[in-house]
C-alpha cells in the first residue's frame, strides 16, 4: 500500500494511516464516481505503544501485517528504506473511498 498520510495524535495515543490500496475494488460501491480507479483507506490505531519508525521515503510503499499478541495487536509496515512497528489495543477502518488517480 502507498502511504499518503501518517498522523500521530496524543489522545489515545492514536496513529492514523491514509493509504492507497495496490488494486481497485472488485465491486465498486454505487456512491463512488464511475471514473474512480484507486481505493483510499484510512485506518485508526488506538492506544499505540512502542512506536518505532526507521526511514520514511517520499512515496512509501509498505506491506502491512497485523497479528494478535495477547491483548494487543502487533503491527508492522515494511518497505524499501522504511520500517514502522508498534502495538495497539484496537484498529478501526474510518473511511474507504474511491477516486481518480492520475491523468488519462
Amino acid at each position: 500500500m502507498e502511504v499518503i498520510k501518517l498522523t500521530l495524535k496524543s489522545a489515545g495515543p492514536t496513529l492514523t494511516f491514509q493509504m492507497d490500496m495496490p488494486r481497485f475494488a472488485d465491486h465498486r460501491p454505487a456512491r463512488w464516481e464511475p471514473e474512480s480507479n484507486t481505493v483510499s483507506v484510512e485506518l485508526d490505531f488506538f492506544a499505540v505503544e512502542n512506536l518505532q519508525i526507521t526511514g520514511f521515503p517520499s512515496m512509501p510503499i509498505l506491506a502491512f501485517e497485523m497479528k494478535k499478541e495477547g491483548r494487543l495487536i502487533a503491527v508492522s509496515a515494511l518497505g524499501e528504506n522504511c520500517k514502522l512497528e508498534f502495538s495497539c489495543l484496537d484498529v478501526s477502518i474510518q473511511k474507504a473511498s474511491g477516486y481518480m488517480k492520475g491523468a488519462a
